[in-house]
């Protein structure tokens, strides 16, 4: 799949123009951007979903969805050996602000987010991303030990 770059400035931008409009749809493509390397959704819902969970909560769900955003960048990051500075922090204290601003901060996290994943497009130069492993715990999975005096576990 071909990843579109798109400049942060014209994310603002469109966002400011289409009174908002725009960042709904940045949102849809950023989902299936994400979706087609990890195979999952920034916060395991569809996006239709969190998207109706964001007007019903007053874009409170929003701040969990950017922290999902940004959770999933650091995995493609590391997944495939691409350094750069972890955006997450700044992500949720804009996010965070943007409560007492009427999220307008929603904007500034979205191009943040876009820039990072633009700088992430350069270092992979067309290539491929790898798929980031998924760890799944397993109680069953996990060795017992059995040799200490009680003949329990551990």
């Amino acid at each position: 799949m071909r990843y579109e770059e798109r400049s942060p400035v014209m994310v603002l931008l469109l966002t400011l123009v289409t009174c908002g409009l725009y960042l709904v749809y940045w949102y849809y493509c950023f989902y299936r951007d994400l979706y087609s390397i990890t195979g999952r959704t920034p916060t395991g819902l569809p996006f239709f979903v969190d998207f109706i969970i964001a007007i019903f909560t007053a874009g409170l769900w929003g701040v969990y969805v950017d922290y999902g955003i940004s959770r999933e960048l650091q995995r493609i990051r590391q997944a495939n050996g691409i350094d750069l500075p972890d955006s997450t922090v700044l992500v949720l204290a804009l996010d965070v602000v943007s409560i007492f601003t009427a999220h307008l901060l929603f904007i500034v996290t979205s191009a943040i987010q876009q820039d990072e994943w633009n700088k992430m497009l350069q270092a992979r130069a067309g290539q491929p991303f790898e798929r980031p492993v998924t760890v799944v715990a397993s109680i069953e999975a996990s060795p017992r030990r059995t040799d200490d005096a009680s003949g329990g576990p551990y």
